[in-house]
């Protein structure tokens, strides 16, 4: 027996919605921020009391090589 038109094309449509779907789950399994560790969750106070993420360490060490490029 063939197979009908109809059917044929049913079958295409569940196969490109199934794909797509895969497609957005990988998607969503790359951007996901679970799993992630701790340092990336980290929020840091500068000394104007403001939010950052780099801490103070790296700070410091950021102003004295601007301090030195700047003599």
């Amino acid at each position: 027996m063939a197979i009908s038109w109809n059917k044929k094309t049913l079958e295409n449509k569940k196969k490109v919605a199934k794909q797509e779907k895969e497609n957005r789950k990988q998607e969503r399994k790359a951007n996901s921020a679970k799993g992630q560790g701790l340092e990336s969750m980290m929020a840091y106070l500068d000394e104007d009391g403001n939010l950052t993420t780099v801490p103070p360490e790296e700070r410091e060490k950021i102003k004295k090589e601007e301090k030195g490029e700047d003599n």
